[in-house]
């Protein structure tokens, strides 16, 4: 429905399925009904667009994995079927854990009209490997400010780690919807440092506002003005 949806651009997303390693494109709407993005290809496949697993696969590792005697089996019996090592016995773990929670966690979505979000890279050094460290994108989200006493804290603060490959703001997407009861009238306040990825947050949420946090605006201030005369 070209009086409903716009394209935006084109993007590449892979999925590994039981036929091995597909690469495809896909266009990346906007619906100016809602205001939202939506991929029209993942909403027709049934696919997140992220897990870089088909559903069918996904089922399958799952079913190995409730079967025993172990996750290691699992994996290894996966890698046998496919010819190639599709899932680690961690992700296959994951998977059954996530799919045995997703009832438990539809239900205990919170309504939120503002949501606060931090977002950083955070480097890890690494131990004996031939990288010297590798940087993991983390957003802490919260729903405002409270008083404690005579402290003020973070009200229902939650932590997430991108670690599963794919673009960061999708990832945190879903990871919002799953927690949140989330619409085209929720607001998103995004503080960060200025890196590029992370401005990319105003064009996956309809009602998203992006700013540069103190410290940052601080120092960037002092490096090209702290030399001049104090008036």
């Amino acid at each position: 429905d070209r009086s409903r949806y716009r394209v935006k651009e084109e993007r590449e997303t892979s999925v590994n399925t039981v036929f091995g390693h597909i690469r495809f494109k896909r266009r990346l709407y906007v619906d100016r009904q809602s205001g939202k993005y939506v991929y029209l290809l993942d909403r027709l496949l049934q696919f997140e667009g992220r897990g870089k697993v088909s559903p069918h696969l996904e089922e399958t590792a799952i079913a190995f994995a409730s079967q025993g005697p172990s996750y290691r089996d699992s994996a290894k019996r996966l890698e046998q079927l496919l010819g190639y090592n599709v899932l680690s016995h961690q992700a296959i773990r994951e998977k059954l854990l996530e799919k045995a929670e997703q009832e438990t966690r539809a239900a205990k979505r919170r309504p939120a009209r503002v949501l606060f979000v931090e977002v950083d890279g955070l480097y890890t050094k690494l131990q004996r490997s031939k990288k010297h460290g590798m940087e993991n994108a983390i957003a802490v989200v919260h729903e405002g400010w409270e008083k404690s006493g005579k402290r003020v804290r973070l009200k229902n603060k939650q932590h997430y780690l991108h670690t599963a490959g794919g673009n960061f703001w999708e990832g945190f997407g879903d990871f919002l919807a799953e927690r949140y009861e989330i619409d085209e009238n929720t607001w998103l306040v995004v503080n960060g440092d200025g890196a590029a990825w992370i401005g990319e947050c105003e064009s996956y949420f309809h009602q998203c506002l992006y700013m540069l946090d103190r410290f940052h605006v601080a120092r960037d201030l002092k490096r090209f003005v702290g030399h001049l005369p104090s008036v």
